[in-house]
């Protein structure tokens, strides 16, 4: 199966609908072109995002999330998926 589907009536584009658990940076990328976004401009905003990711325990402890569910929220951040 292709990672891409396509009609005629529109270009090809990421077709993520049956995969759940195996992503990878390429992905995230196809997917930001899909959205008119160019490489550089979609690495800045996955950069971003991580950045933000990573300061998740900053944001949930004034929030009064539990530290064990800080914690098991923190796990479930795909930070792999962060462009080097």
């Amino acid at each position: 199966m292709s990672a891409f589907r396509s009609s005629p009536a529109k270009p090809r584009s990421p077709d993520f609908s049956l995969r759940t658990e195996v992503f990878s940076p390429d992905d995230l990328l196809a997917c930001a072109r899909s959205a008119g976004l160019k490489t550089r401009r979609a690495r800045e905003v996955i950069a971003e995002v991580a950045a933000a990711l990573r300061r998740w325990p900053d944001f949930a402890a004034p929030a009064g999330v539990p530290a064990d569910w800080t914690r098991r929220v923190a796990a479930t951040h795909r930070l792999t998926l962060a462009l080097a």
